[in-house]
């Protein structure tokens, strides 16, 4: 237990909490409204409770890092990890390898999520500086005018009653197309937050008006995954990347007559889950014999009804050699049962005599454990130190499964 950094609001700004992920604390100056809106809102992200004897709320952080802004409230959650590991985590994690010799620039920010802000920022704007991406676009529509092919069969078909329309095929050279949308649609989103660098947010209007021409369509995170790169617009591929990362750990809300709220949550699971998958696929990249899948599918009984995902399947020439899972927890000297029969499961479905979980400890784990002639061992990637030696912690780490261990 600890007691929260707690800054009353002032002229300058609201109220604001600072406390670490997984860390409790005791909050005297939160109202009952306040406390309300958070354990409605963000039960996955925040554990409250009132202690009768103190009298006083008790605000637990979980596993996520980030902030929320709850009308005169902000909670900045920061993570245990330097913001310069973190960082770098991320490039892996969501594929923003142009990033990487950035982190140590940004990293001396307070706020996670305004530096990737200031970085997708700054990229979209040489972007419009450069020219935004222009393609030919075909739709079909049935207009009062021709201005494009007429398409006779369906025309007739269609206006058999209304001569005075014309169906056809028009192809028009726009710039609203998906790369666009997403990008416009990010900024919307970012233009609706406040934030502690002056002028940013009267920055991401001014960029946002280069989109002037492009539909202001509703984008989900998963639309990201939709587009097709060429050389004509491979220089958008690490701006859609920041845009995937910003929309899919923004939540925004600001309903008239409702408590307005905006949070930017990572889930530091996740995170580390993602990084020490992409960092071994990047790893071995260069290695025609070893495949690193990545959440793969595995049917786990005969009649293929029940399916299991483990995190990381390192093959050798196609053949499953090891299965890998994380585990964002310090280790508390054997693996729980959970996390032990998932993977001696995994195990036997893939006919593996080992299997290993990784935990985000900062303590070196030697474990291991015979369960009915499969092996499972435990071991960490430590997240702790100075960037220069996490790098090559990783590198070391990333060396050991060339062999299957």
């Amino acid at each position: 237990m600890s007691d929260c950094r707690f800054m009353a609001a002032n002229a300058e700004g609201p109220a604001t909490i600072y406390l670490r992920e997984y860390e409790k604390c005791q909050c005297n100056n939160l109202s009952v409204e306040q406390a309300t809106a958070l354990s409605e809102r963000f039960a996955r992200q925040l554990t409250m409770g009132w202690n009768w004897q103190l009298q006083t709320w008790e605000l637990s952080a979980k596993q996520y890092v980030g902030i929320i802004v709850l009308d005169d409230l902000r909670i900045h959650i920061e993570p245990k990890v330097n913001l310069q590991n973190l960082f770098y985590m991320l490039t892996y994690a969501y594929d923003l390898a142009d990033f990487r010799r950035e982190a140590v620039a940004l990293a001396s920010s307070e706020n996670i999520f305004e530096f990737i802000v200031v970085i997708f920022l700054r990229q979209v704007e040489q972007l419009v500086r450069r020219g935004i991406y222009r393609a030919y676009v075909t739709e079909e529509e049935n207009q009062p005018y021709l201005r494009g092919r007429l398409l006779l069969a369906d025309h007739l078909q269609r206006n058999a009653l209304h001569m005075q329309r014309f169906y056809q095929r028009i192809s028009e050279f726009t710039a609203d197309v998906l790369e666009n949308r997403i990008l416009r649609y990010t900024l919307g989103l970012l233009a609706r937050l406040e934030y502690r660098e002056p002028g940013l947010r009267q920055q991401i209007r001014r960029v946002a008006s280069a989109f002037a021409e492009v539909s202001p369509a509703p984008i989900a995170s998963a639309d990201c995954d939709r587009l097709v790169y060429t050389r004509l617009n491979a220089a958008y591929r690490p701006r859609i990347n920041l845009a995937r990362l910003l929309m899919q750990h923004l939540s925004l809300e600001g309903q008239a007559g409702s408590t307005q709220f905006a949070a930017y949550l990572l889930d530091m699971n996740k995170v580390f889950e993602l990084f020490v998958a992409c960092f071994l696929a990047s790893h071995f990249a260069d290695d025609p014999a070893i495949q690193v899948e990545i959440q793969p599918d595995i049917w786990l009984d005969m009649d293929r009804q029940e399916k299991g995902i483990p995190d990381i399947v390192l093959r050798r020439d196609g053949r499953p050699y090891l299965v890998l899972d994380t585990k964002y927890k310090t280790f508390q000297g054997k693996p729980e049962e959970a996390d032990r029969n998932q993977m001696v499961t995994y195990c036997h479905t893939l006919g593996l005599p080992r299997g290993i979980l990784i935990y985000a400890d900062d303590h070196t784990i030697n474990h291991r454990a015979d369960f009915k002639g499969i092996v499972l061992r435990a071991q960490s990637l430590a997240l702790h130190g100075s960037l220069d030696t996490f790098k090559e912690r990783c590198q070391q780490f990333a060396l050991q499964f060339a062999e299957g261990i």
